[in-house]
């Protein structure tokens, strides 16, 4: 496309130039119609340099807009260079090159920043045996401990669980409390 287009040029100039930029009647328009399906088939075709091009070009745009790309009309020559220039450049692992601020993250930082990451939100419980003030807090315990004695019957009765740091929060029974949603 690029070859057919002159700079600062769009893709429906560059057609109008080539086909000379007149208005076509409805007739025209049937043969310019035919003159495409014979170029498509293979067919020799008498018509000018400029009207090849014009077909040529036309396939090409054909051919983006059923790639996707419905705009192609209205880009003009540098839009379509550099979009070239951007495809054919390697890959440097998903780093945006106009993010100047941005620091290089090795594996290994990204391995550790996760871990903590997890460390911190694993949730940590409390409980009482009573729902009431006077009531002898016990804790802080993991998720997988509260289910595993949960699942051996230490709490048969019940006991009123929160999660670790939530001072004003409601005691809940630990018969009401899925366990595995936490882990």
């Amino acid at each position: 496309m690029l070859q057919l287009m002159k700079p600062s040029e769009t893709v429906t100039k560059a057609l109008k130039r080539l086909g000379g930029n007149t208005t076509m009647t409805t007739a025209q328009r049937l043969k310019l119609k035919k003159l495409q399906k014979q170029a498509k088939s293979g067919a020799a075709t008498s018509s000018s340099p400029e009207m090849q091009n014009m077909l040529k070009l036309t396939e090409l745009a054909d051919l983006l807009i059923s790639n996707g790309n419905f705009e192609i009309y209205s880009e003009t020559f540098e839009k379509l260079q550099y979009s070239i220039e951007q495809k054919n450049k390697p890959k440097d692992g998903g780093a945006d090159p106009l993010d100047m601020f941005a620091d290089s993250v090795s594996s290994s930082k990204l391995t550790e920043s996760t871990k903590t990451e997890s460390a911190v939100k694993a949730v940590r419980w409390e409980y009482k045996s009573e729902n009431t003030d006077e009531s002898q807090l016990q804790g802080p315990f993991t998720t997988e401990q509260m289910q595993q004695w949960q699942e051996e019957g230490k709490f048969k009765e019940g006991v009123w669980c929160r999660r670790v740091g939530e001072t004003n929060a409601s005691f809940y029974n630990s018969k009401r409390i899925d366990f595995d949603l936490y882990m």
